[in-house]
């Protein structure tokens, strides 16, 4: 949901005339290869809608902290298979439907990358200083 607002104030920033700078990050990156290893189950709950999800929705805190699966090679849509990762696999495909190259977010990422709107690195000038933005 947050990239989606972020494209959007984007979009409407260009429209009136301004700018609003995106800065692909590490994790954002990881996702768009298939690597989910360092998604909290929080963050898995925005995707897939778990019985866990549904039931924790009052208490955030009990989705926090470690990764949503805990078999490392579970945590990637190339390698994660129901019958090995049964826990995490459909967490996992959810999540590869929205950041896979035919996701929604996945491709809108990756257009606006190849289009020059979500950068590694910006940079600005300001009163004759230079500044460099990285994630």
């Amino acid at each position: 949901a947050m990239w989606k607002y972020l494209f959007g104030l984007q979009d409407d920033a260009e429209g009136k005339g301004g700018t609003v700078v995106l800065l692909l990050g590490n994790h954002e990156a990881m996702l768009l290869k298939g690597d989910y290893r360092y998604m909290t189950r929080l963050d898995a709950c925005e995707y897939y809608a778990h019985e866990d999800c549904k039931s924790a929705a009052g208490n955030a805190a009990h989705l926090l902290g470690g990764s949503f699966c805990m078999d490392g090679s579970c945590c990637f849509a190339q390698t994660s298979t129901l019958d090995r990762c049964p826990g995490t696999h459909d967490f996992v495909e959810a999540i590869r439907k929205e950041w896979g190259p035919n996701g929604t977010i996945g491709k809108e990422m990756r257009q606006r990358v190849h289009d020059g709107k979500v950068r590694i690195a910006y940079r600005a000038s300001t009163s004759g200083q230079a500044v460099l933005f990285v994630h």
